[in-house]
């Protein structure tokens, strides 16, 4: 696997590990909504689809809390990135209309970047580029956010033969400051069975993990938090901790719910049940809480390998642990999925998406000192006040419970 090395002076890089709601409106944003979104350890949100003076009020209010608005919504720029406007405007037609929507905004208000487009097929890329290349010609600092298709996507809708293909030609392309996607992994049969596509959701993890280690960019995920489908299944604190996880050991700094902003969404009515937006809120609460001070601690780590542990997904371009990985010899029944980074540290995650019994994971011949990462205070501290770990004669050992993780590094 290869490391993400490319210097990192040389290329745009988050500036903030950020945890973002993703989908329908948040308008109007109010007091009430604002301390929902610290306390549920939000620290970003998408903003936008309103008049340009509601878009400013709704951006002010997030920051008066702190709160990040990571991508805007302004139909202007959406409208760029539409099939349609690869035929539709000339590179000078679009700088205009990015400086006009820039001028809108300029020193009102405080957002990091445009939303672009969503799950374009390739045939959209050459108009994205021209997109990118203008809004940074107006606004060298503003980042260009385009969501990609999943891996699971037929090779018609990404218009390329293969997923890996589809990502290069976005980065060559378009020349983006980051890639990110969208992957929904947890799903229902026809006869209501619950399941999770455990094999395409690590596949993704790894096809843009590498894809950004050649490019040398950050890269992020919008994971599942809603149900807008007789197939899509409702997920717990279990399952979303799960997909935030994996998502950090695989080295990804950004991490963006669908849909936090349910009831704009009329579309998804239907599917509606009692309680559900309480129980998204309380799903991403506690994946939030349990992960946010983690990825803070890895934003300018750089990811130099990832590891399965135990038996392999289908169709999954796993690289499997070994002994001479350096953390001894491991044993135990448990999966898990090991990522490392270049200070030495590791995240070791329990790769079990549903509710059962803790594993325990036994790292032998593994005898350093080690030190652990505290979730809820963000300190490092002696790996001997972690109730999940415990020195051995031979090693260590790791317990943890389904989705769980630790961050470790030897002293």
């Amino acid at each position: 696997m290869k490391p993400m090395t490319t210097s990192k002076s040389q290329q745009y890089h988050f500036p903030k590990f950020l945890m973002s709601g993703y989908g329908g409106s948040i308008h109007p944003v109010t007091d009430e909504k604002c301390r929902e979104l610290v306390a549920g350890g939000y620290n970003a949100v998408h903003a936008g689809w309103e008049s340009v003076e509601d878009n400013i009020a709704d951006i002010n209010k997030l920051n008066e809390y702190g709160i990040v608005c990571d991508v805007l919504n302004d139909w202007r720029i959406r409208s760029l990135g539409t099939a349609a406007a690869v035929d539709q405007y000339t590179y000078e037609e679009i700088r205009d209309i990015i400086a006009a929507v820039e001028a809108d905004y300029a020193g009102r208000c405080e957002f990091l970047g445009y939303h672009l487009g969503d799950e374009p097929s390739a045939a959209r890329f050459p108009v994205f580029a021209m997109v990118v290349k203008a809004l940074h010609e107006v606004n060298p600092a503003r980042e260009a956010f385009v969501n990609l298709f999943p891996c699971y996507a037929s090779s018609e809708q990404l218009g390329t033969p293969d997923y890996e293909t589809y990502l290069q030609t976005f980065v060559e392309t378009v020349g983006p400051m980051f890639i990110g996607y969208d992957n929904y992994p947890f799903v229902l049969d026809k006869n209501g069975k619950r399941g999770v596509w455990e094999s395409h959701y690590v596949r993704n993890l790894a096809s843009v993990r590498n894809c950004a280690a050649d490019a040398g960019l950050d890269c992020h995920v919008i994971v599942q938090l809603d149900k807008w489908s007789e197939y899509t299944d409702e997920v717990g604190p279990t399952q979303t901790l799960w997909n935030v996880n994996l998502a950090l050991a695989y080295g990804f700094k950004r991490i963006e719910y669908f849909t936090y902003f349910r009831e704009n969404r009329p579309e998804f009515a239907e599917f509606k049940t009692e309680g559900f937006d309480d129980r998204m809120y309380e799903a991403s609460k506690y994946a939030n809480l349990k992960t946010i001070k983690v990825g803070e601690e890895l934003l300018d780590k750089t990811s130099t390998a990832v590891f399965a542990y135990g038996a392999l997904s289908d169709a999954v371009r796993e690289t499997a642990y070994v002994s001479d990985a350096g953390l001894g010899e491991i044993s135990g029944e448990g999966r898990a999925i090991i990522g490392t980074f270049d200070d030495g540290s590791v995240y070791f995650v329990n790769r079990a998406a549903y509710e059962g019994p803790a594993s325990t994971y036994l790292l032998g011949g593994y005898t350093a000192d080690l030190e652990w990462f505290d979730p809820e205070s963000g300190v490092w501290k002696d790996a001997s006040a972690c109730a999940a770990m415990t020195k051995t004669a031979d090693g260590w050992s790791i317990t943890l419970s389904p989705a769980e993780a630790v961050l470790f590094r030897a002293k």
